[in-house]
């Protein structure tokens, strides 16, 4: 099994730079955005808008649902599972499959209930615009 160090190698000290940057004006830029962060596909935390005590957990079950999302995707004949929506009673999880290099990694947004769903799929296109220009080919 791979460490969380070896794992994080792959990620370029600008990427990594330019996703915690893009973190923080994802979670300022759109009302009621609690947290956000980006993940690695098999679930290891590349970085935070907010670190928390459960991020960790949080990016084992994110990238666990866009897995079992792909699946179901390839289930019904249609082709990559991109985002799914996770509707609770107090708020909204968002996650979002990013392509990277021969893989991807995962952003989630959290937010409140009241937070317009329009508002963070528009931070979050923003988010992988900018930080798409630093992913090394």
């Amino acid at each position: 099994m791979n460490s969380p160090k070896s794992v994080l190698d792959q990620f370029p000290p600008l990427f990594m730079r330019s996703c915690k940057l893009e973190l923080m004006e994802l979670r300022s830029n759109v009302p009621g955005v609690k947290s956000a962060l980006i993940a690695t596909a098999d679930g290891f935390l590349v970085a935070s808008s907010a670190p928390d005590s459960h991020d960790e957990k949080m990016v084992a079950v994110g990238s666990s649902m866009i897995a079992m999302g792909s699946a179901l995707v390839f289930e019904t004949g249609f082709e990559g599972c991109e985002s799914l929506t996770i509707e609770a009673k107090d708020g909204r999880i968002f996650v979002r499959a990013i392509p990277f290099k021969t893989s991807y990694v995962i952003l989630m947004v959290t937010c409140r209930k009241d937070t317009t769903l329009a508002h963070v799929l528009n931070g979050v296109r923003n988010f992988v615009n900018e930080v798409s220009t630093t992913i090394p080919v």
